[in-house]
Formats: structure tokens, sequence, C-alpha cells
């Protein structure tokens, strides 16, 4: 297996859960030299992601969630963006999940996805 190499042209985005894990990592980004922007999940992401670049969105804002991930205004096209998804989430009620129109081309595969299982299979 090939060790992933982060370099300081690399733009790495974090979608951040609950605990350590996201910060950790956003830590170890940045002594490579590289560019982060963490995307909390409001109410399950640690505050202490602000001590980074980083947007908070709602669980079921796929569209804002999409754009933040795709990196900052100022990032170059040419850098290589990588992204992670780190740290714990609850399930979500979904009777209070206030999507916005990003989750529409992105609906048919979470619906398949939970008819699958989900995470659980």
């Amino acid at each position: 297996m090939t060790p992933l190499v982060i370099d300081p042209g690399t733009h790495v985005a974090i979608l951040a859960g609950g605990g350590e894990l996201p910060l950790l990592i956003a830590a170890s980004v940045r002594r490579r030299g590289a560019r982060v922007h963490l995307v909390g999940i409001k109410g399950e992401a640690d505050r202490d992601i602000e001590a980074y670049p980083h947007t908070w969105v709602n669980f079921a804002e796929v569209g804002r969630m999409l754009t933040a991930l795709k990196g900052e205004p100022d990032v170059s096209p040419a850098a290589r963006t990588l992204m992670v998804i780190a740290g714990a989430v609850k399930r979500p009620d979904l009777l209070s999940l206030r999507p916005d129109r990003g989750l529409i081309p992105v609906l048919f595969q979470i619906l398949s996805f939970i008819s699958a299982g989900g995470d659980d299979a």
C-alpha cells in the first residue's frame, strides 16, 4: 500500500463529527504545511474546530456541505484536494432535518444506502 502524501500543495477538507479525531487530523495536516478546512456538523462537532478555517452546517444541508468541502475560494484549482470524514455522529431525528436544495441530487443514493441497511450493513 502506498502511503498518503500530504504536501504543502494539498488542501484537506474534513467533515467533522464529534470527538477529538477531526482536530487531531487537522493538526497533523497543518504540521505538514498543507491547508485544512473543517466542515462541522452543528450539534456534533466540537467548537474547538473554530481554531481552524471552518464552516458550520446542519446535518441535512448537503449542498452547503459539499460546497464547503470542495474548498475555499482562494484554493488554487490545481491544488490536490482530499476529503476526510471523521468523528462520531448520532442518528438524526428525521423530522427535525431542514435539508437544502443540495439534498435533491443525492436523495436517491441516500435512500438506496438506507434501504440496504445503512451504516449497520
